[in-house]
């Protein structure tokens, strides 16, 4: 009986272990749903940080600013202009940008030799229908320049 016990005992502590250890190799869901990709698009929802833990950048998608481009069904003279603010961490340290889409104005900026470009604001705006914030997102370029 006592011998069953310590058999139990056994097999029980090395199905623990064997269940911690393989946990270990297992990736986090959320940090590669979260993660912010260099040289490559990355969608970012409204109100969303993405991380890029191994540089120790993260963007965050705070507001939409302005919202001036030429709905989808109407006939405008010029493209208009989507204006978003970020909050960009880099190294520890928070920083407030503002994007636009428009060429004339800022599209991208050089933070600690990280480029982030805005590339779209979602949705697109039509003429015969109005979006909540929760349908908002943009599409940023983050590259390293060395």
């Amino acid at each position: 009986m006592i011998e069953d016990m310590l058999h139990i005992k056994i097999f029980i502590s090395l199905l623990l272990v064997i269940i911690v250890l393989s946990c270990s190799d297992i990736s986090n869901p959320d940090e590669l749903e979260n993660s912010l990709l260099l040289n490559d698009t990355t969608y970012i929802a409204i109100h969303e940080t993405k991380w890029n833990y191994d540089k120790n950048i993260g963007v965050k998608y705070r507001k939409q600013l302005e919202e001036s481009r030429c709905p989808i069904g109407v006939h405008c003279f010029w493209e208009g202009n989507a204006k978003v603010e970020l909050e960009v961490r880099v190294n520890n340290l928070n920083h407030i940008i503002h994007l636009n889409t428009y060429n004339g104005y800022t599209r991208d900026t050089l933070l600690n030799n990280f480029r982030i470009n805005l590339i779209n604001v979602f949705p697109y705006p039509r003429f015969d229908s109005a979006h909540v914030s929760e349908d908002r997102g943009i599409t940023i370029f983050v590259s390293e320049e060395k």
